[in-house]
């Protein structure tokens, strides 16, 4: 994606950044993003995914359905450390949410890996260090103002992406 002209120009200038151009979703499909935040937070956040999904977005977020924490078991947090950092990697952009504060740490690694990222960063809550205030982050109070942020605009009477 980032060889895409139009796509760098609409993100060097910060409008909306995300790049809801006809020509980019037909090469591209649908923008993916991931979401992180706190494990307690799972079922809350299955809201939120579900309401990107109805945007159009496709959300990468797995550990959303794990019924429980795979830790102090080596072999299984491996194979999800491995699984969302993949995730992380293959997202367009990415929402991190403070809301409830994490008693563990590891949305805070996966928002240092959204940091070596290429797009957007938006995070829905307080902000939680001096990390969250680097670079290009956006922050949101709520659910509603990011969603509304980032729904895609609407050309010819419909959404950009049906």
């Amino acid at each position: 994606m980032s060889d895409c002209p139009t796509y760098r120009n609409i993100t060097r200038l910060g409008v909306r950044a995300l790049a809801w151009v006809d020509s980019h979703n037909q090469r591209e499909g649908a923008m993916k993003v991931f979401i992180g935040g706190s494990f307690a937070s799972r079922a809350r956040l299955r809201s939120a995914r579900t309401r990107l999904e109805t945007l159009g977005y496709t959300v990468l977020a797995e550990w959303l359905d794990q019924p429980k924490e795979v830790w102090p078991d080596l072999i299984l947090a491996s194979n999800q450390a491995r699984r969302d950092t993949q995730q992380i990697q293959e997202a367009n952009f990415f929402i991190f949410d403070t809301l409830d504060p994490s008693t563990f740490g590891n949305n805070f690694v996966e928002f240092g890996i959204a940091m070596t990222r290429f797009g957007p960063r938006y995070i829905v809550g307080p902000l939680r260090n001096h990390y969250h205030v680097f670079g290009h982050t956006k922050r949101f109070d709520n659910w509603e103002t990011c969603l509304e942020f980032i729904r895609p605009p609407i050309w010819n009477g419909g959404y950009a992406r049906h």
